[in-house]
């Protein structure tokens, strides 16, 4: 307890890593089946356990080292829906505009172009809008809820205390991104189906979560840190693969150019220290 109250932020860290890990290491053999959930309900409901240890390292760290009051200022943004309509629009839909550059990179790439000139996929465009809502209500139990509070709600604004957005958010971007590794041997958990976990594929993976951690982090500054906002982002993320079926698959590497472009020109134009008109560093 008192290395929890001495040391609270690395206290998080160790939590969030410990606890998701020390439940899914043992997982793997039983979750191989994940995408189908062709498993059995207890290896479902323990996975569900472990993919929300950020949420319970930020809990069981406020509780031990700010009581009551702490927890109540924790959980506090969880309420703050007065915001402009502009910005759930931007959270829901930003995902969807990366996307869709990286699918043009890659067919650009490919030379690909008789899906751009043929129009034969817009028969799927009103399947594809009518399964927004739908898809942002089952993404948001998993990763959204079950990470959020933890990553932005506890640690970003403790980060950012004591450095930049900018560097506060690099930093939180490789320990996110590495906080997956047990996932990225369960297909379709972290990375796609047919991906097998290599050097380089952790390598992107992990330098695309840094940069979609920079927009992360100008959405929560901007919002006065608002966790729907990120709540609404994180599912919009999440939903791509399925959202995308009417198209073709992303490249990887487009989607991270294009998600680093973003964040690069995020970082011009508001600055490293802020990454946002305001910085939020909540007490």
């Amino acid at each position: 307890m008192r290395l929890i109250k001495q040391y609270p932020l690395i206290s998080f860290f160790f939590l969030a890593y410990a606890i998701f890990w020390i439940i899914w290491i043992p997982l793997i053999p039983h979750l191989q089946n994940l995408a189908t959930f062709d498993i059995a309900p207890w290896v479902i409901f323990l996975a569900l356990v472990g993919i929300y240890a950020p949420t319970f390292a930020a809990l069981i760290v406020v509780s031990v080292s700010e009581g009551h009051n702490g927890l109540k200022r924790l959980l506090a943004p969880l309420w703050d829906w007065r915001l402009r309509w502009t910005w759930y629009a931007t959270a829901i839909f930003l995902p969807l505009v990366l996307a869709v550059a990286a699918v043009l990179i890659h067919l650009g790439i490919t030379k690909q172009y008789s899906l751009l000139t043929s129009f034969n996929w817009l028969a799927g465009v009103p399947v594809f809008f009518a399964s927004i809502p739908l898809l942002m209500l089952t993404k948001l139990p998993l990763g959204p809820m079950a990470e959020e509070l933890g990553w932005r709600g506890f640690a970003l604004p403790r980060l950012q205390r004591r450095m930049s957005a900018l560097s506060a958010s690099l930093i939180l971007g490789v320990l996110w991104a590495l906080w997956h590794l047990p996932a990225f041997w369960v297909p379709g958990a972290a990375l796609s189906m047919d991906e097998l976990p290599t050097m380089m594929g952790i390598l992107q993976y992990v330098v695309n979560v840094v940069g979609l951690t920079v927009v992360f982090t100008w959405l929560y500054n901007s919002t006065r840190g608002s966790l729907l906002i990120d709540f609404l982002f994180h599912a919009a993320y999440n939903a791509l693969p399925t959202l995308l079926f009417v198209t073709t698959s992303i490249t990887p590497s487009s989607f991270t150019w294009v998600t680093w472009t973003v964040a690069i020109f995020l970082i011009l134009k508001y600055g490293p220290q802020k990454l946002a008109r305001e910085k939020v560093t909540k007490e």
